[in-house]
């Protein structure tokens, strides 16, 4: 008899986070589940985490170092549920989270993908903020291209009639491999993709995140429009270049995190002659303008106090 869900969680060099993460899954409401851990190898003492925990749900297979999308296709190649869901090795679930999407999935059979929103927290687990929004509606392929709602990779669960549809994740495209998928998804599908509007991921940001790389990013982010310019050219021409002016303003942020002033100010320009007039109905672009010119003219210490602030808003 097939399993309900298959939980992968890849890991490479998480020590310090796997077990809180496990532990996570390993406490939601919902109960029958397996827990898939692929183990990217870790040369941390990771796989000694993993091996504290006792569940006969849990099912770890160290693998030769594949990357983040290599490993999730390990993962998905061994998933027997019904439904497959993906918490990355350092960020944690609300115990609700996968009750949540299911309802979600069962009450909308045409829905085949559903995510909850995100808050960050450090790497402590003290709350940064959110890190997603509410969609207006469900969404295609349009609407995820000109922003990613679902923000993370621990966010998601997929039927896996979906998975074996659209195959595995791409190997080439760097960290935005999961982004890549979800469009790849929507494509064509008409509006499948649902959001649950309550925060159910805390999504861990820490020093060293690839994810915290502009540069890597904004690469990552042009593989997949072009990968969508292929296959939808009226999509990427429609939505890419709204999406364009969203990821320009992400790249910004990343960069001024980095202390990359100048070129966060650059970036964030780019964003504008991307779609000036989507650029200037955007809220966020005027707060992370005014963001931008905080940190030029404040001292660290208040503007730390300011920044914390309007994240928690």
């Amino acid at each position: 008899m097939r399993l309900l869900v298959s939980i992968i969680t890849t890991a490479h060099n998480v020590a310090p986070f796997i077990g809180a993460a496990l532990h996570s899954a390993l406490s939601q409401t919902v109960s029958d589940f397996e827990l898939l851990v692929v183990d990217d190898a870790s040369t941390d003492h990771t796989l000694a985490e993993v091996a504290k925990l006792s569940d006969p749900r849990i099912r770890v297979h160290p693998c030769t170092h594949r990357g983040a999308a290599g490993a999730a296709n390990y993962g998905l190649s061994q998933a027997r549920g019904e439904f497959v869901a993906f918490l990355n090795g350092d960020d944690l679930w609300q115990p609700h989270n996968l009750d949540r999407q299911l309802a979600i999935m069962r009450a909308h059979p045409d829905c085949e993908m559903t995510f909850g929103l995100s808050r960050m927290v450090d790497e402590a687990g003290a709350d940064l903020g959110p890190t997603s929004r509410v969609p207006p509606g469900p969404l295609g392929e349009a609407e995820l291209l000109i922003e990613n709602y679902c923000a993370n990779g621990s966010s998601v669960v997929l039927r896996r009639s979906t998975v074996e549809r659209v195959g595995e994740f791409a190997t080439s495209i760097g960290e935005a491999q999961d982004y890549d998928y979800w469009l790849r998804v929507a494509h064509g599908r008409g509006r499948n993709v649902r959001c649950v509007p309550e925060v159910l991921v805390l999504y861990r940001r820490r020093p060293g995140q690839i994810t915290g790389n502009w540069r890597t990013m904004q690469a990552s982010w042009e593989c997949v429009l072009r990968r969508v310019e292929q296959r939808s050219p009226e999509v990427g021409q429609r939505a890419g270049r709204i999406g364009e002016m969203n990821m320009h303003r992400y790249f910004a942020y990343l960069a001024m995190e980095a202390g990359e002033w100048e070129t966060a100010c650059r970036l964030l320009g780019q964003g504008f002659a991307k779609a000036p007039g989507s650029f200037l109905t955007e809220k966020r672009n005027y707060l992370l303008a005014g963001g931008l010119m905080a940190k030029a003219a404040l001292p660290q210490a208040w503007y730390a106090a300011l920044e914390q602030r309007v994240r928690r808003r």
